[in-house]
């Protein structure tokens, strides 16, 4: 019944453990019909977070779960318990690791058969290499993140190569922080450039792999945001669009959504800015 949560647009992840019974109840599926996010209490929502019965007092963090595509009557509500980008072996290890059930969804079963013919011919030390980065970043360790980049400049992997897709989001997220943190005017907006192209590979890898979760809506409006920051107001009405698409599968406006208020202010701005 435990659930580790994130906020709303996932920039905080793993910050809390919560129970939600009822939620608990739903099964999994790398093919899942529904999404389930998170909100902030502190968003306009508390009006739907139960009362704490000692002190009366609203708390906790509010799940939702919505679904992404029309089910028939009777059939199973599902959700992900990870991150079904992956690939049919990394997804299974996880469950089986974290959550002790092998996964026999029809998903895992037709991949588990399909090769996909652009990865045969893929050099099998540079998805080694690639896998070996990944490794490195997922547990924080970014003192090889020049490596990477000169990697991805290779183009060793294609772009709609999932390695090449995290290691774009990786990448992306170091140059926005460098950035952010950065004084020097003509270093910070070098870092943004350099943030824009690895964001734009990753949402453009994404695309080409049919990704529709709501981790790739919320990396599509974050590169949507660098865009209109950066007044390139054409290509963010392209992203905005993308990143609305899927992220309106997962979010809902009658919860206060500050993720769905973002896609909203940022339409404004791009059509502001336009008519100028």
């Amino acid at each position: 019944s435990m659930f580790v949560s994130d906020n709303e647009d996932v920039s905080l992840q793993s910050f809390s453990l919560c129970l939600y019974p009822k939620t608990a109840i739903t099964n999994h599926s790398c093919d899942y019909n529904s999404n389930h996010v998170f909100y902030d209490i502190n968003d306009g929502n508390q009006d739907l977070l139960p009362r704490d019965p000692v002190d009366n007092f609203r708390k906790g963090n509010l799940i939702a779960i919505k679904l992404n595509r029309n089910v028939e009557k009777g059939q199973e509500i599902t959700i992900n318990y990870n991150d079904t980008r992956q690939d049919v072996a990394t997804r299974r290890e996880v469950l089986k690791t974290v959550y002790t059930f092998d996964c026999d969804c029809t998903r895992c079963g037709l991949d588990s058969k399909q090769t996909c013919p652009s990865q045969k011919q893929i050099n099998t030390r540079h998805q080694n290499m690639g896998l070996e980065f990944i490794s490195r970043l997922d547990k924080g360790d970014f003192e090889e993140i020049h490596a990477v980049i000169k990697f991805l400049n290779k183009e060793f992997l294609p772009l709609d190569n999932l390695i090449t897709v995290t290691l774009n989001e990786y990448v992306f997220d170091f140059y926005l922080k460098s950035a952010e943190s950065e004084l020097d005017e003509k270093f910070r907006d070098e870092f943004y450039t350099k943030a824009v192209l690895h964001g734009t590979k990753a949402v453009e890898g994404g695309n080409l792999l049919d990704f529709n979760d709501i981790l790739h809506g919320l990396t599509t409006l974050k590169v949507t945001k660098l865009l209109v920051f950066l007044k390139e107001y054409q290509s963010a009405e392209v992203f905005l669009k993308l990143a609305y698409d899927i992220l309106v599968n997962g979010y809902d406006e009658k919860y206060g959504s500050q993720v769905l208020k973002c896609v909203e202010e940022l339409r404004y701005e791009i059509n502001h800015c336009k008519t100028k």
